[in-house]
């Protein structure tokens, strides 16, 4: 009886001593600052669900604040500007003392290098799971096939019973239009249609009236260096076991990018130089048409792209060769799966 009860004593011990080792991490983890993410060039979904998450973590006592890693561009600026609000500060290598809450992608390549220094705090996401990030202890991931983060995020609020303000209504409208190409990607879902409906009252906009203004400030690229351009939408990818950047251009005014299709094949052999790339694929989504195109100085890749996507056209002249692809809009559902299957 005497061994049964001091074992019992020695037990009970060691559950309060390790309950107090947890309340205190719980404690330590609750003060610890968080910054809140999106991936490296961001676009209007990395930005705005940065925001909107940050809001959703300071709601449940987090100390969170959000952070961009890269400039804005002509869109994302729009929507901030519409908004009412400055955009998020720049995340550099100066920041140390925070863990890394991450919104609108899982992949290592496009976070900072020194992600597993600071830590993952929790990762919302709608793209596909990519290895690479791991973590001390488990965390939080929501990963879910809707078209944007910020669609995610609203399901979020509503489930936690969190209030939408219109700024807030507004920021994750302008993710489900942008990531969406108002309504024309097909990454669209019918939860995003009903989530932008809902979104647009709260916010009182015209959901159309605001999507084609959008798509507008979207297009605005002619300002932009060729070099410049090949960068503001690029995500790097391991394809075939090469290191592949896959940029795309989304515009109203195709034209006017395809008449630089020179400059821009010599601005992509130097961006793929500099960054010790495998390969540099460079896509012009048409927006009014619905449709992708190609440019590129390679012949072989030109010929797997054509052979790879259904009623593909190819034109070529002397320094350039345009791959035409009908119905292609999405790099998410389209065009990453094909070339992964193709050059992989």
């Amino acid at each position: 009886m005497f061994r049964f009860a001091a074992a019992r004593s020695v037990v009970s011990a060691s559950i309060r001593a390790q309950t107090a080792t947890l309340l205190n991490t719980c404690r330590t983890m609750a003060c610890q600052r968080v910054c809140v993410v999106g991936h490296k060039v961001p676009d209007t979904d990395a930005i705005c669900s940065a925001i909107v998450r940050a809001e959703e973590l300071k709601a449940n006592g987090v100390n969170a604040t959000p952070y961009r890693l890269g400039d804005l561009n002509p869109e994302t600026k729009f929507v901030l500007e519409q908004a009412g609000l400055e955009p998020p500060p720049l995340l550099d290598e100066s920041i140390t003392d925070c863990q890394l809450a991450v919104v609108d992608t899982n992949n290592p390549a496009e976070l900072p290098d020194n992600i597993h220094t600071l830590g993952v705090h929790s990762i919302v996401d709608h793209h596909k799971l990519v290895a690479g990030l791991h973590t001390d202890t488990p965390i939080e991931i929501d990963i879910r096939p809707l078209c944007s983060a910020g669609s995610i995020l609203f399901h979020r609020f509503q489930h936690q019973g969190l209030d939408i303000s219109k700024t807030t209504a507004r920021l994750m409208l302008s993710c489900i239009l942008s990531d969406s190409l108002h309504f024309r990607s097909p990454t669209t879902t019918p939860s995003d249609i009903t989530a932008a409906e809902t979104l647009g009252s709260i916010a009182e906009i015209d959901v159309d009236t605001y999507g084609e203004a959008m798509l507008k400030a979207k297009s605005q690229v002619s300002h932009l260096t060729d070099a410049n351009l090949i960068m503001m939408d690029s995500k790097v990818y391991e394809i075939g076991g090469l290191t592949s950047r896959v940029s795309v251009v989304e515009t109203t005014d195709a034209t006017s990018v395809l008449e630089r299709a020179t400059g821009l094949v010599t601005s992509m052999e130097q961006v793929t130089q500099e960054q010790k790339l495998g390969r540099l694929l460079f896509f012009v989504v048409d927006i009014v048409k619905q449709e992708a195109v190609l440019i590129t100085a390679d012949p072989q890749l030109a010929d797997t792209v054509a052979r790879a996507f259904d009623d593909a056209t190819v034109q070529k002249d002397a320094a350039t060769i345009l791959v035409t692809l009908p119905g292609v809009l999405s790099r998410k559902k389209q065009i990453l799966p094909t070339l992964e299957h193709v050059l992989g």
